[in-house]
């Protein structure tokens, strides 16, 4: 192998080598294998009473304890929820339906999927939990359960430990970073083959996106349990859209314009084309209450959005995971396509009302610096709404544009020749591929926004300085004019207003014309040393302190001149003029040391 890299120069090695580590779909995929299933995992184990246990087996039941973020995250999530609660149904565990199930039976005789098993969707975490614990095949009443699907909305703790405790060994580390992925917020378009042990595939397909909608503000859960994922709401009513809206319904008061993180995740885990499972779990936000669904609803496929009736399935895992795909990412466009258009309106709204040149005839220069700094703030959170949602999608790019790539994940759907994708999956592909070019475009329009609202945001500064600037001169002048002309009457007035045994002279109209004009004048004078004495006072500290600073270093020279000299007995006050060398005294040592020290005479 080493050669064989050494030796990449060569074309037909270098081809050898992108040959070498080219994706594609296993043989072993297209064949019924004999696996033996393990049906659950930490079932038997789960039975402690300390919080989190459960979801610590969850991890090292499944042979990887290298993942101390997905355990932290899990584990902070599901704490204060027990499997045994699960299993009794007790509390929401048992009484809020949110899970939907459909397991059919897939060979390679059949072509398409056999008789499903009944279940009274939609289901609790408990009836999940019991679905889960039934035989997966060879049951003595059920049929196989070779295509496995289950929806869940606003995933739950309960429903978690109900899936970590019946999930098979071979796929415990899948759904954990599915769960992970999904409560994070994450992005991820992948392929995952296993490198290790059992030859299993698991295709990911986590899609994070941001609805804007007007609502009042979520409330927060401040309880202990969580009872679904966290996710963040942004506030946008400083942009006003309200004005912008052209519907005649009256909304309430208490509604008002944000956006909602919301999550889709989909990951398809399975041995070959006719043995997997597919996991949906998707905000209600994004689908609705899943108990509110009607019987017609339930009879069609809920990770496909109803787009699939559970009657006419999809059989092979890529073609169904493909078709969720295209399904899905129209929804996240749309989305995205809303959330632009808005946020387009409103910033050349905020623009319009924010002009760069203000009328000076109707508002003072503090009014104006007060509206300045309040589009300052607004055009700050614009930035930031901006950088927070162009983030996700620049995200979402980023993973389809590593899943297309030509030594990438791509190669896993044609890249193969026992087992191809159908033809109507290929045209899912390429609509898909539109749909994300559509989607650079939503890109583009954000990265333009940041840049106007960041230039704005600098001339913004700018005109806040000069406003400043011009506010603080227009309050001087009226200060001035305070002291100069107001004050001295007003200080008149109040002496001339006392009693005459408080003042030492007669309270005459004289004696007021002669007060004025003493204040005007010690006004004034004031004024006057004020402007012109205080530069000068500034002026002559600064030449005291230099004068100080150079009788202090000159001092400090001597000091240092009488060390060195001090070595030859020689102080300062012996070198003077007549004591420099002459030409008697050219022998004497003390003479050429001082010499050495102070340099040759001009003379010389």
């Amino acid at each position: 192998m080493e050669d064989f890299l050494l030796r990449r120069d060569d074309p037909l090695e270098s081809k050898r080598l992108d040959e070498f580590f080219e994706n594609f779909w296993y043989p072993e995929f297209s064949t019924l294998r004999k696996l033996y299933f393990k049906t659950t995992l930490g079932y038997v184990k789960s039975q402690g009473e300390e919080d989190g246990e459960e979801i610590g087996i969850f991890f090292t039941d499944s042979g990887d304890t290298d993942s101390p973020r997905e355990f932290e995250v899990l584990t902070k999530f599901c704490r204060g929820t027990f499997l045994k609660n699960v299993i009794s149904g007790r509390g929401t565990a048992g009484s809020l339906r949110v899970a939907w199930m459909d397991e059919r039976t897939s060979s390679p005789v059949q072509e398409t999927c056999g008789p499903a098993r009944q279940h009274g969707n939609p289901l609790t975490a408990t009836g999940l939990f019991r679905a889960l614990t039934e035989a997966r095949f060879d049951h003595d009443h059920l049929p196989d359960a070779s295509r496995r699907l289950i929806y869940i909305t606003d995933l739950s703790p309960a429903c978690i430990q109900a899936l970590a405790a019946t999930v098979s060994s071979h796929q415990a580390a899948g759904l954990r970073d599915a769960i992970y992925k999904y409560l994070e917020f994450q992005t991820s378009i992948a392929v995952n083959i296993t490198s290790a042990g059992l030859l299993t595939f698991q295709l990911d397909l986590h899609l994070p996106f941001f609805i804007l909608s007007k609502s009042p503000p979520p409330k927060e859960n401040i309880g202990k349990i969580k009872a679904q994922p966290r996710r963040r709401w942004t506030d946008l009513s400083f942009l006003k859209l309200d004005k912008l809206d052209f519907v005649t319904e009256e909304s309430s008061h208490d509604e008002i314009w944000g956006i909602q993180d919301a999550q889709i995740s989909c990951a398809v885990a399975g041995y070959d084309d006719w043995r997997w499972v597919g996991y949906g779990f998707v905000d209600a936000e994004v689908d609705g209450i899943l108990a509110e669904s009607s019987e017609m609803d339930l009879l069609h496929d809920p990770i496909a959005a109803g787009g699939l009736h559970s009657n006419y399935p999809i059989q092979k895992p890529r073609d169904y995971w493909i078709k969720i795909f295209e399904i899905r990412i129209r929804y996240v466009k749309r989305n995205w396509d809303y959330l632009v258009h808005k946020l387009e309106v409103g910033v050349e709204q905020y623009m319009k009302e924010n002009p760069l040149i203000q009328s000076r005839r109707s508002q003072t220069a503090q009014e104006r610096a007060t509206r300045v700094e309040e589009a300052f703030d607004v055009n700050s959170q614009m930035i930031e709404v901006l950088r927070q949602i162009g983030g996700v999608l620049s995200d979402t790019i980023k993973a389809w544009e590593s899943f297309i790539s030509s030594e990438s994940h791509i190669g896993f759907f044609w890249r193969t020749e026992t087992s191809s994708i159908s033809k109507h999956s290929a045209r899912s592909l390429r609509a898909i591929k539109i749909i994300f070019q559509e989607l650079e475009g939503n890109h583009d329009k954000i990265k333009s926004l940041k840049q106007r609202c960041s230039k704005f945001s600098s001339t913004l500064k700018l005109r806040l300085i000069l406003e400043n600037k011009t506010a603080a001169d227009q309050n001087g002048m009226t200060s001035e004019f305070t002291v100069s002309v107001l004050y001295p009457p007003a200080l008149a007035a109040a002496i001339f207003s006392m009693q005459q045994s408080a003042v030492p002279f007669d309270l005459t109209p004289r004696a007021l014309a002669f007060a004025l004009v003493l204040l005007f004048i010690i006004v004034h004078g004031v004024r006057f040393l004020g402007r012109r004495g205080l530069p000068r006072w500034s002026s002559l500290r600064e030449i005291s302190a230099w004068w100080i600073k150079n009788k202090k270093l000159d001092g400090e020279g001597h000091e240092s001149l009488d060390i060195e000299l001090g070595n030859i007995g020689l102080s300062v006050a012996d070198v003077s003029s007549d004591k420099i060398v002459t030409g008697d005294d050219r022998n004497d040592p003390r003479t050429c040391g001082t010499r050495a020290i102070l340099g040759p005479r001009d003379d010389e």
